[in-house]
This record gives C-alpha cells, structure tokens and sequence, in this order.
C-alpha cells in the first residue's frame, strides 16, 4: 500500500528504541516515513469506524427489529427475504433500492454512498 504524501509536514515523535529498529527493517532504507504514514492511515481508519459503530449504537429499537437480535437471526432474515424475492440478491429491481423493515427517512443521507456502490444514479429510496 503506497500513498504519495502531499503537503508532508515534518514532525518530531519519540518512540521506543527497540520498535524504530523493527520499523527500520521491515521498511527498508529511506521507507521510515512511508512506514509509519501507512500504520497511521490504517489506525486512523480503524478508530474512526469505531466511532460510527459507536455513534449508531442503540440505534435500532430491538422491539421492532427482532430480526436483528443475533447473527444467527440476521443469517435467517436474509435468507427469507432472498427466497421472497426469487431472484439475485445483487440484481437492479427497476432502478430502485426497496428497503425491507427500514424507515427511508434514515437511509436517504446515505443515498449518494449507496449510488456510488453498485446501482448508479438510477437509485431511489421509496417507503
């Protein structure tokens, strides 16, 4: 994984001895700073999904989404609603994404990154 840095800034950390020497020789001559920029990338990322998991938490009343309770249920509620549909699940229906057990008012900011996943501009979300 190679990022170019843009607008690098030069910064001063102090790390322990021993993991600089590990850095140095997994990263190679010069690879220091790529190093580290790729660990910070992934650990950035990794917190900021905590976040979100954390953020959305409680945000589904259980009351109305039983479905949801375990894995096993989930594994189970999908599988139904494949059956229902008799079709494949990755295929367009009309353009529009149907929303099974979900209130539309909670999925339309996320529109734009459902668009850009699989179903285009063509994606609509109706009750």
């Amino acid at each position: 994984m190679h990022h170019r840095m843009r607008m690098a800034m030069r910064t001063n950390l102090l790390l322990p001895e021993d993991l600089v020497r590990e850095v140095d020789r997994l990263a190679g001559p010069r690879g220091r700073s790529r190093y580290v920029t790729d660990a910070l990338r992934r650990q950035i990322k990794r917190d900021r999904l905590k976040e979100a998991i954390e953020a959305s938490a409680g945000a589904l009343d259980p009351a109305k989404y039983p479905h949801w309770a375990t894995s096993d249920k989930v594994v189970e509620w999908v599988r139904a609603l494949r059956a229902e549909m008799k079709l494949d699940p990755k295929a367009m229906l009309d353009g529009v994404l149907y929303l099974h057990f979900a209130n539309p008012d909670v999925a339309r900011p996320h529109l734009a990154a459902i668009q850009k996943l699989r179903f285009g501009s063509r994606c609509s979300i109706r009750r």
